[in-house]
């Protein structure tokens, strides 16, 4: 006889064997007693959690059959194969027969969401009023693909994923049974790897025995299921609170080195992160008992906050890992980044660290410093000095109005510093507003820099700075036909805002063409030939030609 996987040897035959499903179970077990069956089931849930299986129970539990496969009655579909709206309508042609056998005519609709749209609404007048031996069950992962109109005219059951105990548990009564011995850490993994499917633990259980012969020990199966011992992870935690970053990319090399999987080293150190989380907010839980305990054995300084921004940060590297082209070269500088990360604060710690011995500690070390500087302006006038400092004196002796003072003493050492801020404030002004000629000359080829509005640029180079005020700069421009002059006159706007952000000033600008004649801006626009090109031609033939004369 043919070899028959787990997944399918120990596959449910009633209901009372379907393991974490209780609730649905006895719901369907009273309604075909109680003869409160629906006309048709919709069962949603994650994969591997017995929809499926539940249904086949289902279908012989009315049909009262022990094998499926003997029931012509009993029809199942998978729905990603046969989606399209031929196929339904051939099934609504025999939904019209009555069942051969059975009492019901039942149709188990697998991944019933993959139907299309037309299939589905086939199916709406049929779903609404069945024949009494018709009975539909759709199986979906993807309940939110199901139309509405779908769902609400049969009876939902969701079916829940299946806990870590509830599998670990069943993994133990399948090795009894099968007669292979297995350590406890072994069944941890293989459960904790399943990831609530008792399918994808039955079949990973079945490649184990394969791999361990007979003898399943987590020495065999880490390398097999991409694990990382907690002891690593542990260490590498250790380093990252104490930026040991030598010690931190030699284990991280050691376990890589392994062919351990790069993208299963992020998952493990993400579900590990969530344990000692879940540790350390749960200590008084037995579960966690050991856990903490080894958690505790090492040198970790991270709080409760710290775990939570660093997996926070590699939850979100997991998720952009398929994108990345070097994934070892990113998982290194990201154990770098995660080393440097500064430590989180308690914001009611810190206010509660704000007492009376550190408010005088922050009142009085600036009232120091402003006595500094006071010393420092006012050289020759020590008597002041020193009854500024007998003041402060008489601040700590008093303390009956120790309080008083002090706030008196951070007002008057504000109120210095604020004084002397605004004097140096002034003066950097009036040295950044104070401009003179050479100044203006020496730094004209940057400021040209910032001029890149047309040809300007190229109109500028030559100048010469006429005469600087508190209002106004007139600069002389030179080589410069009436063209070009006319150009920057209408520009002078422009140019003028370059040179007031350049020096920070707000002066009105003034042009000049060379020779100190002035062009007025109004007059620009009628500017007039004074002279003709009488040797031209052109123009004496014409002259002749009409018989014309120049008028001076």
């Amino acid at each position: 006889m043919a070899y028959k996987i787990l997944s399918l040897k120990w596959r449910p035959e009633h209901f009372s064997q379907v393991v974490g499903q209780d609730h649905i179970s006895k719901a369907l077990s009273n309604a075909i007693k109680l003869e409160r069956v629906a006309h048709a089931f919709t069962f949603s849930g994650p994969r591997g959690v017995g929809k499926t299986t539940t249904a086949r129970i289902l279908a012989k539990e009315l049909n009262e059959v022990s094998n499926i496969n003997d029931s012509i009655d009993i029809i199942e579909m998978d729905a990603a194969s046969n989606r399209g709206i031929d196929e339904i309508r051939n099934l609504r042609e025999s939904v019209n027969y009555a069942p051969s056998n059975g009492r019901y005519k039942i149709y188990i609709i697998d991944e019933a969401h993959m139907l299309t749209k037309e299939a589905f609404n086939a199916l709406l007048k049929t779903l609404e009023e069945p024949p009494s031996h018709v009975v539909f069950i759709f199986a979906t992962t993807e309940l939110y693909k199901m139309p509405d109109t779908i769902l609400s005219r049969t009876q939902r059951y969701d079916f829940k994923r299946l806990s870590f105990d509830c599998i670990k548990n069943h993994l133990e009564f399948v090795l009894k049974s099968e007669n292979i011995n297995y350590d406890n850490e072994s069944l941890v993994q293989i459960s904790d790897k399943s990831d609530g499917s008792m399918r994808d633990a039955l079949s990973i259980l079945d490649q184990m025995i394969c791999i361990c012969d007979n003898n399943i020990t987590i020495d065999k199966i880490s390398s097999s299921l991409g694990l990382v011992s907690n002891q690593n992870y542990f260490k590498i935690l250790t380093y990252v609170s104490s930026r040991n970053s030598s010690e931190l990319f030699q284990l991280f090399d050691e376990i890589v080195s392994t062919g351990l999987s790069l993208y299963d080293f992020m998952e493990g150190f993400n579900k590990f992160l969530n344990k000692c989380i879940i540790a350390n907010s749960l200590k008084n839980s037995y579960k966690n008992k050991d856990f903490l305990k080894d958690y505790l054995s090492y040198d970790i300084k991270l709080e409760e906050i710290d775990l939570l921004r660093i997996m926070e940060i590699c939850l979100k590297f997991q998720s952009s890992m398929r994108h990345i082209v070097q994934p070892r070269i990113a998982i290194e500088s990201l154990l770098l980044k995660l080393s440097y990360l500064d430590t989180s604060i308690d914001i009611n710690d810190f206010l509660k660290s704000l007492n009376d011995n550190n408010l005088e500690q922050r009142v009085t070390k600036p009232l120091l410093k402003n006595e500094e500087k006071k010393d420092i302006l006012n050289q020759n006038d020590s008597v002041k000095s020193a009854d500024k400092k007998n003041e402060v004196s008489d601040i700590k002796v008093d303390d009956s109005n120790k309080s008083l003072n002090k706030v008196d003493t951070s007002i008057k050492s504000q109120t210095i510093e604020k004084n002397e801020l605004k004097v140096l404030k002034k003066t950097d002004n009036v040295k950044k507003n104070y401009l003179t000629i050479d100044k203006i000359s020496h730094e004209w080829t940057n400021i040209l820099s910032s001029i890149t509005k047309g040809n300007l640029f190229h109109s500028l180079e030559k100048i010469k700075v006429e005469k600087i005020d508190n209002k106004k700069i007139v600069i002389v421009v030179c080589d410069s036909n009436e063209f070009m002059f006319k150009s920057l006159l209408n520009e002078i706007d422009y140019i003028q805002n370059c040179i007031n952000k350049y020096f920070n000033t707000n002066l009105s600008l003034e042009l000049l063409m060379e020779e100190n004649k002035k062009i007025d801006e109004s007059n620009q626009k009628t500017i007039k030939k004074d002279t003709l090109d009488k040797d031209h031609p052109l123009f004496m033939d014409v002259l002749n030609e009409f018989e014309g004369e120049i008028i001076k």
